[in-house]
C-alpha cells in the first residue's frame, strides 16, 4: 500500500465519497492531517495528489462538497494563521472556523497592509534624506493631522 493510501487525507476524501453525512469526519480527519504542515503550499500540494489518486481510482471528475468543504476551510485558516483547535487540542468545528477567517478576512486586509508596509519603508528612507529642521516641522504637521483623525 502506497504512503498516500495510508494518509489522514485518504481517509477524509474516501470518508467524503460515503455520504454527506460523513462531511464532519472529513472534516476532523483533514484539520488533523493539516497539523503536520507550516507551509498553506505544501498542503495544497498534498491535496492535490490525494484528490488525483481518488478520482484516478473511483472515476471521478471532482471531489464531493465535504472535500471541497474542508479543503477550502482548512487552507483559509491556514493562509490566516488561525488555530484549528481548542485550548484542549480538540478540532474546531468547521462553522467556528468559518466564522475567523470572515473576521480574519475584515481586520484584515492583506493588500491594505502590503500597501502600508510599503508606504512606511518610502517614508522611512525619505527621513534619512531630511535635515533636523525638516524633521521638526514634519512632526509638527502629523501632530496637526493626527488632531484631525
Amino acid at each position: 500500500m502506497s504512503e498516500l493510501h495510508s494518509s489522514l487525507l485518504y481517509d477524509a476524501a474516501t470518508n467524503s465519497l460515503a455520504s454527506e453525512a460523513s462531511g464532519d469526519n472529513c472534516w476532523t480527519k483533514m484539520a488533523t492531517a493539516s497539523f503536520g504542515f507550516t507551509d498553506s503550499k505544501e498542503f495544497a500540494k498534498e491535496l492535490k495528489a490525494i484528490e488525483k489518486l481518488i478520482k484516478t481510482e473511483y472515476k471521478l471528475k471532482s471531489m464531493p462538497n465535504p472535500w471541497r468543504s474542508a479543503k477550502s476551510v482548512v487552507l483559509g485558516a491556514m493562509q490566516h494563521l488561525i488555530q484549528l483547535t481548542d485550548s484542549n487540542g480538540e478540532v474546531l468545528g468547521k462553522s467556528t472556523i468559518q466564522t475567523k477567517i470572515k473576521l480574519a478576512k475584515e481586520v484584515l486586509d492583506v493588500d491594505g497592509l502590503q500597501r502600508c508596509i510599503s508606504a512606511c519603508s518610502s517614508i522611512r528612507k525619505y527621513l534619512l534624506t531630511l535635515t533636523p529642521a525638516d524633521k521638526e516641522s514634519l512632526k509638527l504637521h502629523v501632530e496637526e493631522i493626527y488632531k484631525l483623525c
